[in-house]
Order: C-alpha cells, then sequence, then structure tokens
C-alpha cells in the first residue's frame, strides 16, 4: 500500500534511514542550493521515527480528478524539516502538451486524519523541466501512476514511498522504491508497456 504509513517506523538501522533520504530527497545530494543545505541540516535534527500516520493510497488517488492526474509522488522534508507528501500533477491531464498544461505539486502533511495539501504552480526552470519531463514519460505508458505502484506493492514487500518517471540511458522507466525494515528495495518498471522488468 502507498503512504500508508511512515516507511521509516520499521527501519532501525540509520544508515539506511540515511541512504534512503539520499536517494528519495533531491536536497540531501552533492550541489543543492542554500535551502537545500538547510534541509539537509535539519534532516539530522528530525524525529527518526514520528508516529503512524492514516494517509493511504489516496495519496495518488486523490490527486486525481477530473482531468488531474498524478505524475509523481513521494516522501520529503518540507522548509521546516518535518515530513510532507509530494505528489506532482498535470492539471490538464496526459494529452495537453506541458507548454500548455498547468505543472504542480500538491503537498502536505501525511500524519493527520486527512490529507490537505497545499497547491504550488510551478513557475522555476528546475521544476517545470522535471515535471514536463514527468508528464511526457507518463503519456507514453499504458498503465497508471496507480496501478504501478499497486503492482510494486506484490512485487516487494514493505511500504512504496517513491515513485519516479525517469530515464536509463534511452530507455523510459519507473523507479519505485520500498521500504522494509532494513532494506530498501527499487523496482523498475518498463514505461511504454508497464511491464516489471526487476528488483535491486
Amino acid at each position: 500500500m502507498f503512504l500508508s504509513v511512515h516507511p521509516f517506523k520499521e527501519i532501525e538501522n540509520e544508515k539506511v534511514e540515511s541512504t534512503i533520504y539520499r536517494r528519495w530527497n533531491p536536497c540531501l545530494r552533492v550541489g543543492s542550493d542554500a535551502r537545500c543545505l538547510r534541509r539537509r541540516r535539519r534532516y539530522h535534527e528530525a524525529p527518526r521515527r514520528p508516529a503512524q500516520y492514516k494517509v493511504e493510497a489516496d495519496g495518488i488517488k486523490q490527486t486525481t480528478k477530473g482531468e488531474e492526474v498524478p505524475i509523481s509522488g513521494k516522501f520529503e522534508l518540507d522548509d521546516n524539516g518535518k515530513l510532507s507528501l509530494s505528489v506532482y500533477t498535470a492539471e490538464k491531464g496526459l494529452s495537453v502538451l506541458p507548454e500548455k498544461n498547468v505543472l504542480k505539486e500538491l503537498a502536505g502533511s501525511p500524519e493527520q486524519a486527512a490529507w490537505t495539501p497545499e497547491s504550488e504552480v510551478f513557475k522555476d526552470v528546475e521544476h517545470i523541466a522535471r515535471s514536463s519531463q514527468h508528464l511526457v514519460l507518463n503519456a507514453l505508458s499504458q498503465q497508471s501512476l496507480l496501478a504501478i505502484v499497486e503492482d510494486a506493492s506484490k512485487h516487494a514487500t514493505g511500504l512504496v514511498y517513491s515513485i519516479d518517471p525517469t530515464l536509463h540511458g534511452r530507455k523510459a522507466v519507473f523507479e519505485v522504491l520500498v521500504a522494509n525494515k532494513d532494506k530498501v528495495s527499487k523496482l523498475t518498471y518498463d514505461i511504454p508497456s508497464g511491464k516489471f522488468l526487476g528488483k535491486k
């Protein structure tokens, strides 16, 4: 189940926690900007195992309304160092080109009974470029983001905490990260067919 339990609640090994954060939060990578550096420092001060929250796979379902569709999803730390559920969406659907679409992020705390995200329309080059790629790659797929997440739960025991459409060389794939106790699994799916390619 995607986004149903804090992915680190059952992870005891702090080295694995750090590895997950570095894969899953771009702000923990080398070359981040000043705001990201502040996030990086706050990571070390953040509570390791906050209480379980009640948001389920509805994180993706909730952002699928009308023509709007989710194009990626992940947990991250917000500007205050708090856990946040972030879902990128294409407001006008997958059939409308990025330059004529509305690309945005819905983000909010998953530690409440109901997920009530704030919406931000992307205006900076970095986020527009990233979300445009997500839109185009999702448009190539025969499977929805939710379908991939649900299938990943069958191939790996644990909690899906990130799904990212990306490129491996010139091959379009979904990368899905799943946390289970002291292990993180990366599952790869072929985007055009939705076929499961393997797990590491």
